[in-house]
């Protein structure tokens, strides 16, 4: 019951921020709805970092650096999902690439991205195999998906 509420939370918190952002020109008080419930979750809700991000890229001037701050934390989420990370972080490159100050800090980026791919692609192989493991029988055999022919045998068999 308790990941409902903080989903519902999170969802309205998303739904007020944005009312706060467009509706009454406060990013603020926006930008604090949504860091607060960051700060109160576990912060694997990809929705409100995008939120987040929605506001500081509309904020004039725009200041380079929020946005990457908000890119580097959500990749550093540690209970995000892997596949969310390497979005935030593939937005990171593009957003470098269009407000980088220099290229040096435009490679730091990819050359994270690629680590970060790199592990996603190591952890989705673990898993693999777990997964393989897990299959296997008490006696060391395999689970395999029963052929119309093989199932016909060991009806014949027992019989």
């Amino acid at each position: 019951m308790k990941i409902g509420y903080s989903m519902t939370q999170a969802e309205l918190s998303v739904k007020y921020s944005r009312f706060l952002r467009l509706i009454v020109n406060d990013n603020a008080t926006a930008s604090g709805v949504l860091q607060s419930i960051l700060d109160n979750t576990d912060g694997t809700n990809a929705k409100i970092f995008m939120q987040l991000l929605d506001i500081e890229l509309h904020i004039h001037p725009l200041v380079a650096e929020n946005v990457v701050k908000i890119l580097d934390a959500a990749v550093a989420t540690k209970a995000m999902p892997s596949r969310q990370k390497l979005l935030f972080s593939q937005r990171k490159i593009e957003f470098m690439e269009d407000f980088g100050p220099d290229i040096s800090c435009i490679q730091k980026a990819k050359d994270d991205h690629e680590k970060l791919t790199e592990d996603v692609k190591k952890e989705a192989k673990d898993t693999e195999v777990k997964s393989e493991k897990a299959i296997e029988t008490i006696e060391g055999m395999r689970f395999r998906p029963f052929s119309k022919s093989s199932l016909q045998q060991c009806i014949f068999q027992k019989h």
